[in-house]
């Protein structure tokens, strides 16, 4: 059989208008959509808009026009949507709904004629003035009508704030105390991305209303479209009238139009211009000053600032056309220099589809940017590179600027002058030494004859060491205290203590939809892994009508794109392999039918995915009832151990056809194999599978393995687990193997419903076993449970109220209150500068009803010089060598990597974590020949890493490969750390210590 599409007989044609050729950084953008059906008739559709930067949108899964087939498999052509309707008298200052800025090319024509300097004279007008005066009143009713919905917003939350605080903000204050008390969600800038300069009508306060000046199109103080907007209580600020002078309120010293309450538009007179010390007219900017502007005019401007670069810009699921298929949106264009795409997908309630794309570009003719790595390591030397675009049509003396920070120490000059010709990129280095630490920020400006630009790039800033992780995790119903050691040669600044408060389970739950999907995904177990916690959580919320839309929302996106990269690994013939390769594996596919049946509760999948998958594993079923181990994928030094190896397989396929909702003859033969045989069974792993199968399929047998698993647990602190006592399925063991087998025991207790009190010590092992990441471990360990905790919570209430108070060595670090209502709210504190050298005392107080759980992590760096070489003869060790430490710019270093493992038999899934150094680009081709020659299955890129995956590793036979790096630009850096791990095992794991590389 094949699959094809059919071509639905009607389509929509959905039309997009921008409202610019192009925007400037930061301003206001507007949007125009028109739908129609295939005959031209406008119509009604909800519109799904995304904008992203050009290049994600290249590699974006959902491009326009696949969306007929996406939404063709789904059984409904469309979900209901979220919307919040909430009405709060505190924060009813919306975004802006900005008019569409003036097209850049009739700006700069019409600039050029109106913001000139023009003498006063007493004659008569020419023709170009009168040209002037006829362009200037018509774009003056734009100009005007923007700046006044803008004073009227800020006139309302002025009021708000005075009902709330009974005073008005002083002059010292300002409008920032608006977004500090959230009466307004942010400063709405003018229409061209600059923010309003705001000042008291008179006096210390803003009682007797404000001025609100924006510089206009050019953004010069002085100039004809300067704007002044005033507003009096009791008054609003708008105009009334023909536009002509009439009485005007209190306007700004130094000229432009005034918008007066009064309803007119007056011109303020120009003043003289002061004498200068020499007694001389002072030359300046047309307008206030009078005269014409001087030579070094772009070098003296206040310019403003991009540091806004976000990849995607604007995200609506249902923007709603009318009745006549129209629709327009509004929003403030980031501060990159790019083509944004916009991307529509409409659809109407018959059913109709259509789908388009647009550009939206953002420029300007002259900027500066800086070239950052993705990060740094204190006490690097790093020459930051630093280009200047100039698309003018004139050269430009430039003059760069770098600001100081406390976070780098400069190795030469922080201003540098450099030539740039017309349509030429030029560029300098700033050299620097990195003394900070964490997330720190570098500006640069950058002053032209005519124009002047500047950016502010971010860049993460990480210790010279090792990173120590120390963590406590308990329930909380009383008041805690916890104490961890920072010893005294860690690297200073660099130590935290991170506290989470989890509400309830399912706040857990909700951590681990973003911490799992953060692990490496390369195979279809690892893939399958990363998604399941969001099935789980979408599962949950629809059975308890509980979660936020976002929340709906993140589950949904991540459930999609898992969905459509499970399916890659499909075999041909039926079943799934770890990376799409013949032959299948059963138990993987047995995992993955459970997790599809799962994600088809709460998401439309195909149904045939299902019954084909469960097809394909009866077939392997011996006639005896049981499946025997996949040989290729078997551990024979663990399961060798096993005196009848069939009985594990045979009883996780068993439970995944049960749990996958397939009851027949094969299972019922099973069921059948199992009860006889697992009484030569003696492992907690095996006996907890074979518990979840038997109470899958409702046998009077699973109350006997839970009751002989019941005397088997360990007892300690008042919680219970279990030693697994085999590699798992998955390869795991030692302590990540004992967490995924008493999680697989925990599903089956709390599934059989017996057994309360230790269900509850079992739980609460688990959740002390939760690592810093929110996960445990290994993904297998996290999925089971995680599956676990949700299926307990069915049968447990959140009732939690409380008030938590958070200190650190007796210092207050937060306190906030528990309610049933924010269950699924986790919080999180970070106290970084209440840490100390030696014993830190962390202390939770909890007063109130109910229970939570907690978190403690104590975060410290050891300096490499004290961190102990990967002992020899370790189960894994890693080793990497550069054929050269110092070389120059644009040369390619050469890296060798050895990985071997040194245990029984194979190693499987193992994982090579190789640092990228900074200022350095990988070769990619490298990695793609090692996937050609099958040393790996697949290789990933990160800013500052590469991930291979190694399917598996021979034991005494080291895996040798090199690749390349080309050096970018001069530096003095440390190379991050590489090791080498078994990805079910974090544990095992060696590590590679970072080399200095010197590029001049």
């Amino acid at each position: 059989t094949r699959v094809i599409f059919v071509n639905p007989a009607k389509d929509l044609n959905i039309g997009v208008n921008v409202g610019a050729q192009a925007y400037l950084p930061g301003a206001s953008a507007h949007v125009d959509f028109t739908v129609t059906d295939a005959n031209g008739r406008p119509v009604a559709a909800a519109l799904g808009v995304n904008i992203v930067d050009e290049s994600v949108f290249a590699l974006q899964d959902m491009q326009p026009g696949m969306e007929k087939v996406y939404f063709l498999l789904e059984k409904e052509i469309l979900q209901p949507r979220y919307e919040v309707h909430v009405i709060d008298p505190g924060v009813i200052v919306e975004p802006p709904t900005p008019l569409p800025p003036v097209v850049e090319a009739k700006q700069q024509r019409a600039a050029t004629v109106l913001f000139a300097a023009l003498p006063q004279s007493t004659t008569s007008y020419s023709f170009a003035v009168n040209t002037y005066a006829l362009k200037l009143k018509q774009m003056r009713d734009a100009w005007s009508k923007r700046v006044l919905a803008d004073a009227t917003r800020y006139s309302i939350a002025m009021q708000i704030f005075l009902r709330r605080y009974g005073r008005y903000p002083t002059r010292q204050e300002g409008v920032a105390v608006l977004v500090k008390t959230k009466t307004m969600f942010w400063l709405i800038p003018d229409q061209w991305g600059r923010p309003y300069e705001f000042g008291p009508l008179w006096g210390e306060s803003y009682r007797a209303g404000f001025t609100m000046h924006t510089y206009g199109a050019d953004g010069v103080s002085g100039t004809d479209d300067d704007l002044t907007a005033v507003w009096q209580p009791g008054n609003d600020p708008y105009i009334q009238g023909t536009g002509g002078i009439g009485e005007g309120g209190p306007g700004r010293d130094g000229g432009g139009i005034i918008l007066g309450p009064g309803g007119g538009i007056m011109f303020p007179p120009v003043p003289a211009a002061p004498p200068d010390q020499n007694g001389g007219a002072k030359t300046g900017t047309t307008g206030a000053d009078g005269g014409a502007a001087d030579a070094t005019s772009g070098q003296q401007q206040d310019v403003r600032v991009r540091q806004f670069f976000p990849e995607t810009l604007y995200v609506n699921p249902a923007v709603i056309t009318d009745g006549t298929g129209r629709a327009g949106i509004d929003f403030q264009v980031a501060d990159s220099i790019t083509t944004w795409r916009i991307s529509a997908m409409g659809s109407t309630k018959d059913g109709l589809l259509g789908s388009t794309d647009a550009p939206l570009r953002v420029f300007q003719e002259f900027f500066v940017d800086i070239d950052f790595p993705v990060s740094l390591t204190q006490g690097d030397e790093v020459a930051v590179p630093v280009a200047v675009y100039n698309y003018l049509d004139t050269p430009q003396t430039v003059r760069l600027e770098a600001q100081p920070e406390p976070w780098f120490e400069p190795l030469g000059s922080m201003t540098q002058t450099l030539q740039v010709q017309p349509n030429e990129v030029a560029g300098v280095r700033f050299p620097i030494r990195i003394t900070g630490l964490g997330f720190q920020s570098l500006t640069v400006k950058a002053f032209g004859q005519t124009r002047a630009d500047a950016v502010r790039r971010t860049v993460e800033i990480v210790p010279n060491g090792q990173r120590v992780e120390v963590t406590f995790n308990d329930k909380l119903d009383k008041d805690v205290a916890q104490t961890f050691n920072i010893p005294l040669d860690s690297i200073a600044g660099a130590s935290n203590v991170l506290v989470k408060v989890y509400p309830g389970i399912f706040s857990q739950l909700v951590e681990g939809m973003d911490s799992i999907f953060q692990m490496p995904y390369g195979c279809f177990e690892q893939t399958s892994s990363t998604t399941y916690p969001n099935v789980l959580a979408l599962d949950y919320m629809k059975r308890t009508q509980q979660g936020s839309p976002e929340t709906y929302m993140k589950a949904e996106g991540y459930i999609n794109t898992g969905y459509q990269r499970l399916l890659s690994y499909e075999v041909d013939g039926g079943g799934f392999s770890w990376f799409g390769d013949p032959p299948a594996n059963k138990v993987l596919t047995a995992y993955g039918v459970m997790e599809f049946f799962d994600m088809a509760k709460v998401y439309d999948i195909d149904q045939a995915v299902i019954e084909r998958t469960q097809q394909w594993l009866i077939k392997q079923q011996d006639p005896d009832g049981a499946w025997k181990p996949d040989k290729e994928y078997l551990h024979e030094e663990s399961w060798g151990r096993i005196q009848h190896n069939e009985i594990l397989p045979t009883a996780y396929i068993t439970w995944a056809l049960l749990a996958s909702g397939y009851m027949g003859a094969e299972t019922a033969k099973g069921v059948a194999y199992i009860t006889a045989n697992m009484g030569q069974t003696d492992d907690p792993y095996t006996l907890g599978i074979i518990a979840n199968a038997l109470v899958a399929a409702k046998s009077p047998a699973a109350d006997d393995v839970l009751n002989r698993l019941i005397g088997m647990a360990v007892e300690e602190d008042g919680k219970i687990h279990w030693k697994a006592g085999v590699s798992t399925l998955t390869f795991t063991r030692d302590e990540a193997a004992d967490v995924e087998a008493t999680a697989i025991i925990a599903l089956a207790l709390v599934n059989s419903g017996s057994h309360p009190d230790v269900t509850g010590k079992v739980l609460a092992y688990l959740i002390s076993k939760k690592d810093p990441r929110g996960t445990w471990y290994s993904t297998q360990a996290t999925v089971m449970a995680l599956k676990a905790l949700v299926a307990s919570l069915d049968r447990a209430a959140s009732d939690t109220k409380a008030d938590v108070k958070v200190l650190v060595n007796g210092q207050q670090a937060s306190a906030f209150s528990i309610t049933p209502d924010d269950s699924d709210v986790m919080r999180l504190v970070s106290a970084k500068d209440l840490v100390k050298d030696g014993d830190n005392e962390v202390r939770i107080q909890f007063a109130g009803t109910g229970s939570s759980f907690y978190q403690i992590t104590g975060v410290y760096y050891l300096p490499w010089t004290d961190v102990k070489p990967t002992p020899a003869g370790n189960l894994i060790d890693i080793q990497l060598t550069y054929d050269r430490t110092e070389l120059d710019t644009n040369a390619v270093v050469t890296a060798t990597a050895k990985v071997t493992y040194n245990g029984p038999g194979k190693a499987k899934m193992v994982i090579v974590d190789l640092g990228i150094p900074p200022g350095f680009e990988v070769q990619a081709d490298d990695f793609g020949a090692l996937v050609e020659q099958k040393v790996i299955q697949k290789y990933s890129f990160t800013g500052r890493q590469a991930i291979l995956y190694f399917d598996s590793i021979d034991a005494g036979q080291p895996v040798t490969f090199s690749y390349h790096l080309k050096a970018k630009y001069p530096l003095k850096a440390q190379t991050p750390e590489s090791s080498a791990y078994l990805y079910y095992n974090p544990e095992v794991k060696a590590t590679v210590k970072p080399v200095q590389m010197i590029v001049h």
